[in-house]
Order: structure tokens, then C-alpha cells, then sequence
């Protein structure tokens, strides 16, 4: 047996001699690519990239004109995603540091959550604050309240009213500069804060275009808020660097209706795109048009989640439309390793049960750790830690958080086989006692009839599994608990569970749908008082 250490290949991409991602743009912009927008009301717009480098410039502009200077840190609270890359690049081109954050829900008025914004401003000290609408108002009573420093907020909804500018700024962030700051899902414990590089963002860029041949022919597709890392590093910055054609559409107007996705990607001839697991829930109880054609579609990547059997019934499902089975790529990324830190090659692989996420990027490593720090061998679960251009040095107001050798823990449990990583659960995620993984069951139950596809979650607090569903509209609540009852009891065992019929806003979830098991978690704690389901 070998040892469950893995390194990729050597970099040797142009990409990684480019020193800025004002350089990326400027270079893009010689291409016949471009990046085009869908909002909240389906309306659409083009640009190339020479074109949208002059307007991000304009919008650069009006941050200097308000006082910002290189190295500032800016919040970027906007949903449509046209104003947020024009904000993004914005303070890119002016050498300022973005702190994304997810617009997806109203910002909260209650004291206590003020308070919080408040002490989130003490901690970030952003000099602006880049929003839309009603946060507007509320962002600036906020800051009446935070006096200490002088914050100014800036409407977005006037950016594409401002004339483009023809002019370089000659401010751009380079090498080790801190581009942006990723605020975490808080999965595997309490929210951090990421900063990356310019450097570790052009790694990422470069390293997944170097393993997977990205290049000026590809359409990327994105729906996924932009506050997340697999929207701006993999499908807005990674086409950048290929000079690729990408698309990004407002989230909310895909969500309203699913299969506006296949449509798109229909229509777009899209080549590449990204969405977590539970949306191969939704595809797969979608009717199938004729219409749609997704023989174009070469590198759909599954990830952001737990992977079940969905994905392979989307692929299945869709190979009517012409999708190859081998388009639908599992992999493995977060804040830290802004994005995809490996890839896998389509194979459909799984070894005992769990799902291939293939092998690291040229530049990056990963390894498979023992509690005592050991490495074990390849074929045993322990914790999962990686290494590379990508991989952030720590977290913002914290010691550095790599080893003297510069690995970085995930968090993760998984195993390492023929090179290849395989996820195993998240830590905290695990049910004890359970033969196959949580997810498996909740894939099973995301297929009933009746139930809403992607809410379906399992987790486990002081030996009681609990077991949360959301039923579609119109379905009978009554005959689901009992069919869901009924397929739990011989897959449980002699476990105790109880199971909890919710509505769609009982089920917490990050901007990208992804649900947090630690939430339910406590809520399953605080509910064992009540009758629980005899073994």
C-alpha cells in the first residue's frame, strides 16, 4: 500500500507569469470574448471584455472620487450579478479589496442583528460599503451608529447609467496583495473570514485551465450567487484568464423556474458551469423537452456539497439531449482553495460507495492525515488536507493556519485511492450507526413523489437521528410521514429517529441553497424532550 499523499503536476501555464488580474482582463479584452448578464426580470446585455473593462474603469473612478485608496477594504452587498462584477472589478482596477456578501435575503432589522453589523464593521473596518436598494437606507443608519470611522455607502443601481472610461488607473493589486475576502458558510464551526491573493487566485485560474484545457472556445454559465467563491473565482475569473465567454444570470430567476438552467444551457451552447448536488435533485424530476440540446456541454462541475446518486440520474435522464455522462465533473474547493483545488475527469467513478473527485491542480497537493498527524495509507479515512498556489495562508484576525510545510486543514474526513480523493462527510456530519452515508438517504427521499427535491437533509444530536422533509405543494403530508417512516425503519436499524415534515423556509440554507446540518442539529437537540420513534 502507498501512502495517501498526492501532488499534481508542475505548473507550466503562460497564466502563471501574469502578475495582475488587471493584466488577465487587459489581455482578455484582445479576444472576441465577452461576459453577458440576465436579471431578476430576464432582461439581458453584452459586453466584451474591452468594453467591460472601461465601464469597471468609470466605476473605479467614482471610488477614488469618494476617497478610496489602495489596499481599502470594501463590502459588496448586490444581487444583480451586471452591478456586482462591475463593483468587483471596480475596486480591482483601483487596487481595493472586495468582501462579498450574500445579498440573497433581506438584511435583518432586529436590534440584535443591527449590533452584529455593527461589530462585523468594527472587525472588517471596511471605507464603503457597495449595495442596492433598500440596503442602501439601511446601511447608512447603520453606520450613524458606528461613528468611530467614517463609511461611505454607495448605490450600485447607478453604475450602468455612468459612461465608460478609457483610461487605466495604474492601481491595480499584484503577487501577495489580498484581491478579496471570502466570509465562510461557517460549516464546520463559526464563519471566517478568507482573504486570497491576487496570486492564489490566478494559481486557481491557471492550474484548472492547465488540467482541463479551458481556452477562448469555452462558455462558462453561471446562476449561483455571486457572493460565493465558485461564482467569482471558477466562473468569472477563470474565463477572464481563459478568455472564455461567460454568462451570469440572477439567481432568483432561475430558482422560480428550473428549467430555465437546461434552457440556458441550451441556447448559450454552454460548455461550463457549476452547481451544488441538490440542484441534480430538482433536474431530475424535471420533463425532458426535445428542444434542449446539450451536446456542447463538456464540464458541468457538481460540488459545494455531499454527492449522492443524483447526478448520475441527471445524466442518465439527459443523455436524450445529447449530454455526455462524462460532462458531469465532481470536485472538491472552498474559500480557502478559492474554489476547485481538484478535478475529476468525468469517469463516473465511485469506490465503496463514495464519489471520485479526482486529483489535485498542477501546483497543489493533498494528503490524508491520523488524528496523531500521521499519514495514512491510501484507502483509509482520517482528515483531509491540502496544499498549493491556491490555498489561503490563514484567516482574516487570526494566527496562520498551514503547517511549516504549507498544509491546510479542511475539516474534512476522506480517503485517498489510486491517486484519486473521495469525500467521506464533513466533520460533525457523520451519523453513527449508519451503514451507507447520510446523503444517500437523503438523495432516496429527495426522489418520493410529493417531496421537494434539494430540502431533504439527515443529521444526528445524542444518538437520535433526525430526518427533515419538505412536501411540494398540494401533497399530502400525512401519507408522506408514513412512507418516509416506512423507508427508514430497515435502513436505521436499531437506531432512534424522529422525523420532522417542514415548510420550505424551516430548512436553513447558505446563498447557494446548500442546507446547514449544524442548524439542524441544535434544533433536533432541543426537540428531544418529545416521543422519538422506538428502535
Amino acid at each position: 500500500m502507498s501512502l495517501a499523499i498526492v501532488e499534481g503536476n508542475i505548473p507550466n501555464h503562460p497564466l502563471w507569469k501574469v502578475e495582475s488580474l488587471e493584466q488577465a482582463l487587459i489581455e482578455a479584452g484582445k479576444s472576441h470574448s465577452g461576459i453577458g448578464f440576465i436579471d431578476a426580470l430576464g432582461e439581458r446585455c453584452h459586453w466584451n471584455y474591452q468594453e467591460f473593462y472601461r465601464r469597471a474603469a468609470a466605476i473605479g473612478q467614482v471610488l477614488l472620487d469618494i476617497g478610496i485608496e489602495k489596499g481599502d477594504r470594501i463590502i459588496l452587498r448586490v444581487e444583480e450579478p451586471s452591478a456586482f462584477l462591475l463593483s468587483l472589478w471596480g475596486c480591482i482596477l483601483v487596487g481595493a479589496t472586495a468582501i462579498p456578501i450574500t445579498a440573497s435575503k433581506p438584511l435583518p432589522a432586529q436590534p440584535a442583528s443591527t449590533q452584529d453589523m455593527i461589530n462585523a464593521l468594527a472587525a472588517i473596518k471596511p471605507k464603503a460599503i457597495i449595495a442596492t436598494g433598500a440596503d442602501v437606507n439601511t446601511f447608512s443608519g447603520i453606520i450613524e451608529r458606528y461613528p468611530q470611522e467614517r463609511i461611505t455607502v454607495v448605490d450600485a443601481e447607478t453604475f450602468h447609467t455612468i459612461p465608460p472610461k478609457n483610461i487605466s488607473l495604474q492601481r491595480a493589486l499584484t503577487g501577495d496583495e489580498i484581491a478579496l475576502i471570502f466570509p465562510t458558510s461557517g460549516s464546520t464551526g463559526t464563519p471566517k473570514l478568507v482573504p486570497q491573493t491576487v496570486k492564489a487566485l490566478i494559481s486557481m485560474a491557471a492550474g484548472s485551465i492547465e488540467m482541463n484545457r479551458f481556452d477562448s472556445s469555452d462558455v462558462f454559465l453561471n446562476w449561483m450567487p455571486m457572493d460565493h467563491v465558485g461564482s467569482l473565482a471558477y466562473l468569472c475569473i477563470l474565463p477572464i484568464c481563459a478568455k472564455a465567454t461567460q454568462i451570469h444570470v440572477n439567481n432568483s430567476w432561475v430558482r422560480a423556474d428550473i428549467q430555465r438552467f437546461p434552457e440556458l444551457l441550451s441556447e448559450y451552447k454552454v460548455t461550463a458551469g457549476w452547481v451544488p448536488n441538490h440542484v441534480f435533485s430538482q433536474l431530475s424530476k424535471l420533463d425532458i423537452n426535445p428542444t434542449w440540446n446539450l451536446r456542447h456541454l463538456r464540464f458541468l462541475v457538481n460540488a459545494g456539497e455531499s454527492i449522492g446518486h443524483q447526478m448520475e440520474v441527471c445524466a442518465d435522464k439527459f443523455s436524450e439531449c445529447g449530454l455526455n455522462p462524462n460532462a458531469l465533473r465532481p470536485a472538491f474547493g472552498m474559500s480557502e482553495t478559492c474554489s476547485g483545488i481538484t478535478w475529476s475527469d468525468g469517469n463516473r467513478h465511485r469506490y465503496r460507495g463514495f464519489v471520485d473527485l479526482g486529483s489535485p491542480i498542477p501546483g497543489a497537493g493533498m494528503r490524508v492525515i491520523s488524528d496523531d498527524g500521521g499519514i495514512v495509507e491510501q484507502g483509509e479515512i482520517g482528515r483531509l488536507q491540502v496544499r498549493g498556489g491556491s490555498v489561503t495562508k490563514g484567516y482574516l484576525h487570526h494566527e496562520p493556519h498551514q503547517s511549516d510545510e504549507g498544509w491546510f486543514d479542511t475539516g474534512d474526513n476522506a480517503l485517498i485511492h489510486e491517486g484519486r480523493l473521495y469525500l467521506t462527510d464533513r466533520e460533525g456530519d457523520a451519523i453513527e450507526g449508519l451503514s451507507v452515508p447520510g446523503y444517500m438517504i437523503e438523495g432516496d427521499i429527495d426522489g418520493f413523489a410529493g417531496v421537494s427535491a434539494g430540502l431533504t437533509a439527515i443529521c444526528q444530536a445524542s444518538g437520535i437521528v433526525g430526518v427533515f422533509f419538505v412536501p411540494e405543494d398540494g401533497a399530502q403530508s400525512p401519507s408522506l410521514m408514513t412512507q418516509v417512516n416506512e423507508y427508514l425503519a430497515p435502513r436505521l436499524g436499531k437506531l432512534r429517529y424522529k422525523v420532522f415534515c417542514c415548510r420550505q423556509d424551516e430548512i436553513p440554507r447558505t446563498s447557494i441553497g446548500k442546507i446547514q446540518r449544524k442548524v439542524l442539529r441544535r434544533r433536533l437537540a432541543t426537540s428531544l424532550t418529545t416521543q422519538v420513534q422506538p428502535a
